[in-house]
């Protein structure tokens, strides 16, 4: 699949591949060689110009907005920056998100307290975001997208190989074992002592 930038010239060529459940795929590469284009790609957040892009086998470009609206729901996507409400504790933020996805009244307790134990969190249940550590934020946000149970989850963390990471991405592949395909960006040569997690280098938005 092709992608165009806005002067109509291509920020990705060529690039082919496939994410399936189960799996962690870490893209590599330096500033500015398409990762995050890739992602918003991914994310169903920009269109392609030639190519397929499927979701489930089906090409997105025969979705109706409905289809569009309700599989990008099924997408976890994760920035740089985390996204969440101020003045809100973790538990009140992830209440809130379930409720805007009509999660039953019921099982909104019980799973956020799963989520939080799950990323190590569950001390820190009425403390603001904004108190948490760089990693942390990181947890949170993962566990933001994990209380909404999606399929896919596509972490533009741009990861640099810090020992802080690991514990993340520790997480991330035990999460990808539970049925959901997982995407992660990085730094070029960024790698983990983690087993079954797959690379792929980016440069020049061409994948290698």
């Amino acid at each position: 699949m092709e992608a165009p930038d806005k002067n109509h010239s291509s920020i990705l060529t060529k690039v082919s591949f496939e994410l399936n459940i189960n799996e962690v795929t870490v893209f590599r590469g330096p500033a500015g060689s398409g990762k995050t284009k890739l992602m918003e790609i991914l994310g169903l957040r920009r269109q392609i110009s030639s190519g397929t892009l499927e979701y489930g086998g089906v090409d997105v470009r025969s979705f109706s907005d409905e289809d569009l609206s309700r599989t990008r729901q099924e997408i976890g996507f994760i920035s740089e920056e985390p996204v969440f409400l101020r003045k809100y504790s973790l538990y009140r933020n992830l209440e809130f998100v379930l409720k805007l996805q009509q999660t039953p009244e019921k099982i909104i307790f019980d799973r956020i307290i799963h989520v939080l134990k799950m990323t190590g969190l569950i001390a820190k249940r009425d403390i603001e975001p904004a108190q948490l550590s760089r990693t942390e934020r990181k947890l949170f946000m993962l566990s933001m997208e994990l209380a909404r149970e999606v399929q896919v989850l596509l972490c533009d963390f741009n990861f640099s190989g810090r020992k802080d990471e690991e514990e993340i991405m520790r997480l991330i592949k035990n999460l990808s074992e539970h049925g959901t395909g997982i995407a992660v960006t990085a730094r070029e040569e960024t790698e983990y002592g983690i087993q079954g997690i797959g690379y792929r280098d980016m440069y020049n938005g061409r994948l290698q």
